[in-house]
């Protein structure tokens, strides 16, 4: 895909000039004569191909994957290295093999200590978190009262001017002022 890229790179300046009739009628001449091999075809990749290049391109794997297959392509032959970085169809089967062996190393890797040790204290946090937890019959309502998410809010809001940085205390300054001197009910505790 790089040396495609160059090669476009490469080409693009004399895009106007290569679609001139003059300059067919030159490469046509130059070839009839000899003076010029005959240009290779490319063959366009199949829109489909490219589609998953891209798609493989959002893969989080992505950068991981291509640094494996850059290590890999190294011991290829010349030949097999063109194909990989010049044939959509060869990179994408490639890519997929290759993610799918590092992939499957990831999940085959046996856990270390300390991640046990993570996965247990997660464990006991849900257990605690279920324990906990209660559930309500149905058609049942949990009182809310209404004066308490206010109050819990000038208490944060009283934390933030005391504690908060500068363009924080004066947002905070200017939302608490709203909520208790211009507010119609009072503030139950300061």
């Amino acid at each position: 895909m790089a040396r495609l890229a160059e090669d476009r790179r490469l080409v693009e300046p004399f895009r106007d000039v290569i679609d001139t009739e003059w300059f067919k009628e030159k490469l046509k001449e130059g070839v009839e004569s000899g003076e010029i091999k005959q240009p290779r075809v490319i063959e366009h990749a199949p829109e489909d191909a490219i589609y998953e290049l891209e798609r493989r391109k959002l893969d989080p794997d992505f950068e991981n994957v291509r640094a494996a297959m850059r290590s890999w392509s190294i011991t290829l032959p010349p030949t097999m290295q063109v194909q990989l970085d010049s044939n959509v169809v060869v990179f994408n089967k490639e890519y997929d093999r290759i993610a799918g062996i590092l992939r499957e190393k990831r999940v085959n890797k046996p856990l270390t200590t300390l991640e046990k040790k993570k996965v247990d204290k997660i464990i006991e946090k849900k257990e605690a978190a279920k324990d906990l937890a209660r559930t309500i019959d149905a058609g049942v309502g949990v009182e809310v009262n209404p004066g308490a998410a206010k109050d819990k809010r000038v208490r944060d809001l009283k934390r933030i001017m005391k504690d908060g940085r500068v363009g924080d205390r004066d947002s905070a300054a200017a939302e608490y002022l709203l909520l208790t001197a211009f507010s119609k009910d009072e503030p139950r505790d300061n």
